[in-house]
């Protein structure tokens, strides 16, 4: 049974509302100043690396082995995140980078349509019937949705998964 992706997309805007806000004051009610609990600098440049992402990692190779096509569109959606496209058949990919810690990533899950582990990609990982992928390395979080489209040679189910949590390796490999 494939859920209502509003409430997906819901939780996702929510999520990056959260991870964006800062808190109001960083001392504690007594005086003392807090520990720190703000994403390190590293990977507040990993999650506004999203815009860049598709033009990085999705090269025209990647996405006619992805998509089974060219692309005739690129776009940014925001800091965190770009999508590409081909009109024509109707397949697209988005990147989403973003901070995430562990519990949240793994309470994600229950907002997936059948999720599945993903082995081998990041420090978790799962993809979904949605299509969705979706990854975590430390804090960082890598999502990607697809979409197949008409064309007969695009790839789905596993072996896209797969394509797209290697990317997602890829992209935690280079935040280091």
């Amino acid at each position: 049974m494939i859920r209502p992706t509003l409430p997906l997309l819901a939780l996702a805007t929510l999520g990056a509302a959260l991870a964006c806000s800062k808190p109001p004051d960083s001392q504690t009610a007594g005086g003392s100043v807090a520990a720190a609990a703000s994403t390190p600098a590293s990977h507040a440049s990993f999650e506004n690396g999203g815009a860049a992402a598709c033009d990085k990692y999705l090269t025209a190779n990647v996405v006619k082995k992805i998509l089974g096509t060219d692309v005739d569109e690129r776009k940014t959606l925001s800091a965190q995140s770009c999508e590409v496209s081909n009109k024509a058949s109707g397949g697209s990919l988005t990147i989403t980078l973003k901070a995430i810690t562990p519990g949240s990533f793994h309470a994600f899950r229950d907002y997936l349509s059948s999720p599945e582990p993903l082995p081998g990609v990041g420090d978790s990982a799962l993809t979904s019937i949605a299509p969705t992928v979706t990854a975590l390395k430390e804090n960082m979080g890598c999502d990607f949705d697809a979409s197949k489209g008409s064309n007969a040679a695009a790839l789905s189910g596993a072996a896209r998964a797969k394509v797209l949590g290697e990317i997602c390796n890829h992209i935690f490999a280079d935040a280091k």
